[in-house]
């Protein structure tokens, strides 16, 4: 991960944070290669405690043709909220595909 794309982040993150209204919330989807260094500076810009959830989003039909590695079959949303306010989701769920099922 290069420094100048570490420092874009930054800078996209800090604007973000200064227009969210005191109970705002930012979603930041990330793959494997990039997430553990944004989930840095988010923490930094945000604040650890600030942190409220990872959010795994798992490919319900993956292409695994690897020969060199595992596949990589989800990514991850980093979910901030600048207030402690209760979040009600209800049950979301979407069929696996045939592909997916085998």
């Amino acid at each position: 991960v290069g420094a100048r794309f570490l420092e874009f982040i930054r800078h996209r993150l800090i604007m973000i944070r200064e227009l969210l209204t005191s109970d705002g919330q930012v979603y930041v989807h990330l793959n494997w290669r990039k997430g553990p260094y944004v989930k840095c500076l988010l923490d930094e810009v945000f604040g650890e405690h600030r942190f409220a959830n990872e959010i795994i989003w798992r490919a319900t039909d993956p292409h695994n043709d690897v020969t060199k590695k595992y596949g990589a079959i989800h990514q991850s949303i980093y979910f901030y909220k600048l207030q402690d306010v209760l979040l009600n989701f209800g049950e979301v769920r979407d069929n696996l595909s045939e592909a997916a099922l085998k």
